[in-house]
């Protein structure tokens, strides 16, 4: 399961980073204020809960969710210099962020630690 887990986070990511730097009409998006922020926090909560399930440790989980930190930032960035579509966002990072520390903070439930557990063994 493990193995799968990483090849899924590894989808994962590149579908991010291909989503995060394309030139996406805004005429689809609902006009529904800060919803490109739901979407990003979303986008890394997702982040966050596969992170868990490809990492075989508390501490490769926690590596994972630092990288996934530093690519929020990265695509940020090559956004506002890399692109004349997009635009970098310190909002959009601070959602990034949100997502990931929610996923950090179930995962952290006992029920799910005690689960945890149990597949490690």
């Amino acid at each position: 399961m493990l193995i799968l887990a990483r090849l899924a986070l590894l989808a994962y990511i590149s579908t991010l980073i291909a989503l995060s730097l394309a030139n996406l009409s805004s005429n689809n998006i609902p006009p529904i204020m800060m919803f490109d922020k739901i979407l990003h926090l979303g986008a890394y909560f997702t982040l966050g809960i596969i992170s868990f399930f490809a990492s075989a440790s508390r501490t490769q989980y926690k590596l994972l969710l630092a990288l996934g930190f530093i690519l929020g930032i990265a695509l940020e960035i090559a956004q506002a210099t890399l692109t004349d579509y997009r635009g970098g966002d310190v909002a959009d990072q601070v959602a990034n962020t949100l997502g990931l520390l929610v996923s950090f903070q179930l995962c952290s439930l006992p029920p799910i630690k005690k689960w945890r557990a149990k597949q490690s063994t």
